[in-house]
């Protein structure tokens, strides 16, 4: 398991991302980084653990895990958890 946020240097975090794009590492959280753009299709869960309101963003989110096996490397399926307070 890993970490990446902003107070992460930018050379540490590609590391990181390139090392969970690898299978090196299995779970890698983020603080509003990975969102739009972000492609590792190997991504079969995702849970946003905070409160977002603009559903386009949502969607964003969920998306890094709908790639699905028509893209290479993509997984069968994902799945997605939304923790709402």
């Amino acid at each position: 398991m890993a970490a990446v946020h902003s107070k992460k240097g930018s050379r540490e975090t590609d590391e990181i991302i390139s090392n969970f794009k690898d299978g090196e590492i299995s779970c890698l959280i983020n603080v509003e980084m990975l969102t739009a753009g972000f492609d590792a299709p190997c991504i079969d869960c995702v849970v946003i653990a905070k409160n977002v309101k603009e559903e386009s963003n949502r969607l964003q989110m969920v998306g890094r895990g709908l790639r699905g096996p028509q893209t290479p490397g993509g997984t069968e399926s994902c799945l997605a958890v939304y923790l709402e307070s």
